[in-house]
This record gives C-alpha cells, structure tokens and sequence, in this order.
C-alpha cells in the first residue's frame, strides 16, 4: 500500500500503478490560456514600466523581483464575473504576502481597498 498524502497518493505509490491519461487541450481552451498568458505579462509589463523597471507591490510598496502572474490580483474574481477576469482595471500586483492577505484576510486594513472598492463600482457599471 503507498503513501497517503491529502487528496491522494504520492507519486510511484499508488495501489495499482496505473497512470492517468493526459487530458488534450481544445482548441478553444488553449485560446482562453493564450489570452490569460498575455493578461498576466500585460499586467506586470504595465507595473514595472510605470515603477522605471521595477516591479512594484501596490500594497507595501517593495521591489518583487521575480514577477510572475500569481502576483496579480484581481479585483473581481473570474467566478464572479468571467466578462471582467482580463480587463486591465481589474487587478493589483501584490507580493506574494499581501496578495495572500488580499485572498483570506482582512481586506479593509489594507491600503488599496477604498482604491479597490471604487474599481470594483466603476467596472460594475460599465457592463
């Protein structure tokens, strides 16, 4: 019997060995991660030539000096609202601590949340 290790077993020991075959990408899904890829690269290009080549975190301010697209935050989630996920008002680059904070804390004791709350407002209403 193999490792158990939260939602399943470790890699190499599962009961049976077996494999799981590698699910093909549509079309269509690999125009929606295109997108998604160029939203990400679009959003910390705009921060760091805004910042003169530094990559900012909006919230305390520090250099992240290994962007990448999980330090974009969105605004208004893509499960609430899809239409809204890769309009460029829609995100904050946080370093990786306040984007957590951004996610599960407490959001109000965070200097960009009145900025945000009024993003939020204005991107409701264009739609």
């Amino acid at each position: 019997m193999g490792y158990y290790w939260k939602s399943g077993y470790l890699k190499g020991h599962h009961p049976d060995d077996t494999k799981k075959p590698i699910k093909k990408v549509s079309e269509k899904g690999k125009v929606k991660m295109k997108e998604s890829n160029n939203y990400y690269r679009m959003a910390i290009g705009i921060n760091i030539v805004k910042n003169k080549g530094k990559c900012i975190c909006e919230e305390c301010g520090e250099e992240i000096l290994y962007p990448v697209g999980a330090n974009v935050s969105h605004i208004i989630s893509k499960g609430a609202n899809p239409a809204l996920y890769t309009n460029m008002l829609n995100h904050k680059i946080l370093c990786v601590k306040h984007h957590q904070m951004w996610e599960t804390g407490d959001r109000k004791s965070m200097k960009i949340y009145e900025e945000c709350i009024n993003i939020k407002e204005q991107l409701l209403k264009q739609q």
